[in-house]
């Protein structure tokens, strides 16, 4: 059996991402309004982060897709 490191690592960063996302917030003073406009976008953002994350790994890493 062949492991999907892509898989692993798309994972692992979507996680962090979600994760990093809620923790992001704890501190934050913002306006109710700018708020609820972030959250609105969330899944957009995050999948921003996660794509953008994704292509610098790449770059420095060939991530093998378990296919033989």
């Amino acid at each position: 059996m062949k492991t999907n490191e892509y898989r692993i690592m798309s994972e692992a960063v979507e996680r962090g991402v979600t994760m990093g996302w809620h923790d992001g917030w704890k501190y934050m003073d913002l306006p109710e309004d700018v708020r609820m406009i972030l959250y609105r976008h969330e899944d957009y953002i995050k999948e921003q982060l996660e794509r953008c994350v994704m292509n610098e790994i790449t770059s420095y890493f060939e991530l093998h897709t378990g296919v033989v």
